[in-house]
This record gives structure tokens, sequence and C-alpha cells, in this order.
């Protein structure tokens, strides 16, 4: 009999911790500033010019369509260190002002080379004339591509 009790209380144990797992990481995928945003189908390739074209594509995507905070889930976490999520919102709100970025798909380029990759957007909206189109980099960071061009 007390042997069945202490089987029926690890029971209870292990069914209490495993729902706070459940919690816990359910709360972390709340909190994580954009992160979420991030396509989990982008990373699954690893390392690739498809998974580094995926990402680009979603972030170009947030920034067409006015969504930077988004846009900010794609930044790695040494290029999040330089300036917060209400600042860069604020610099992409500034610098996309009055453009139609949503009505046609940009032009984008992408290469990798192990875990870093280049990527190019052009976007071809009236004023794509004044995008820096320079290459930026992109790192490939536990298992999600990151835009590492701070």
């Amino acid at each position: 009999m007390i042997r069945i009790g202490g089987v029926v209380r690890v029971a209870r144990v292990l069914t209490a911790a495993t729902a706070l797992a459940v919690v816990a990481v359910s709360a972390a995928a709340c909190g994580d500033g954009g992160e979420a945003a991030v396509s989990t189908a982008a990373a699954a390739s690893g390392p690739s010019e498809a998974g580094l074209r995926a990402a680009a594509e979603e972030w170009s995507k947030a920034i067409a369509e006015g969504d930077y905070a988004a846009a900010y889930g794609f930044r790695s976490a040494r290029c999040r260190l330089t300036i917060g999520q209400d600042a860069y919102v604020e610099e992409l709100s500034q610098r996309y002002a009055g453009r139609d970025l949503a009505g046609a798909e940009p032009e984008i380029t992408v290469a990798v080379t192990g875990e870093t990759g280049q990527v190019s957007v052009r976007y071809t909206d009236e004023r794509a004339g004044e995008d820096d189109t320079a290459p930026a980099t992109w790192k490939f960071v536990d298992g999600s591509w990151r835009y590492d061009t701070c």
C-alpha cells in the first residue's frame, strides 16, 4: 500500500513538473522580443542559401508591411545591444515613410559561406534609388538566420 502511494506521488510530481515546463516554454516564446516571428521553416534547412533567402524574404516582407517590430526580431543579439526595439521602429518608420514597398516584390540576392551570409535587398518602388544596396551580413545562430549588420 505504501509503495502504491509512493508511485502515485511520483506520478503527480512528474505531471506537475511537465506542466510547469510547458508553461515556462510558452511564456518564453511569448516574451522573446520578436524572436518568435522568425520562421522555424527558414531555419529547418540549416545554414543554407534557401534558409537564408526564406529569412530575408520574411524580414523584407515585415519591412514592406511596416511591421518594424517583427523586423527587429530578426536582429542578432549583438545588434540588439546597439539599439532597442523602440528606437529601431522609430528609425525605420522615418526611413520608409511615404514609401509603397508592398506594391512589388523586392529583388533579394543571397550568398552563404559556412554560418555567415550576405543579403542584398533592393526594393523596386519609385524611391528605390535612396536605398543602401550594400550586402548586409547575416549569421546562423542557434538554428536561425539573424541580421547581423549593426
